[in-house]
């Protein structure tokens, strides 16, 4: 927690959250719509969560099925 109050001045802080999509090839089927974005391709989201070190210590991968 001390480093990221060193680097930004944000006390009590263990990890930084980000998102972002991953593109992906169609998957096909009944479904495949729901993995399209906003942008029109198909992707996944993805939500790392970022320690003091730059690692990525916990990962999200969501979807709608």
């Amino acid at each position: 927690m001390h480093t990221f109050y060193m680097i930004g001045g944000f006390p009590g802080v263990t990890g930084c959250i980000e998102c972002t999509h991953v593109r992906i090839k169609s998957p096909g089927g009944d479904t495949a719509e729901v993995f399209r974005n906003k942008k029109g391709v198909f992707s996944i989201n993805v939500q790392p969560i970022n320690d003091r070190n730059a690692g990525i210590p916990c990962r999200s991968v969501t979807s709608l099925t």
